[in-house]
């Protein structure tokens, strides 16, 4: 709705029409954020997964525990954890 149509509006109607517009904007910004937020979830799970990956890799290349959590960033109880649910260990 352009300027000139929303000055034409009664009051009343002019107010029910800014609610509705802020109702409208609020519901995006909420939307916006879910989104933006989804997708730094993901990316994060990614980075894990990817993280598990390479250490199972490395670990079937006879690399020590050790090496493989100051390399991954994933402490060595997790790294232990993962090779079991692997069935590595």
């Amino acid at each position: 709705m352009g300027i000139a149509e929303l000055v034409k509006l009664e009051k009343t109607d002019r107010k029910a029409y800014e609610e509705s517009l802020k109702k409208h904007r609020d519901l995006k910004n909420v939307m916006d954020t879910q989104r933006r937020e989804g997708y730094e979830l993901g990316m994060e799970k990614g980075m894990e997964k990817g993280m598990e990956k390479t250490a199972i890799s490395l670990f079937k290349k006879g690399i020590g525990i050790q090496i493989i959590s100051e390399a991954t960033e994933l402490s060595e109880n997790d790294l232990l954890k993962l090779f079991r649910r692997e069935g590595l260990i």
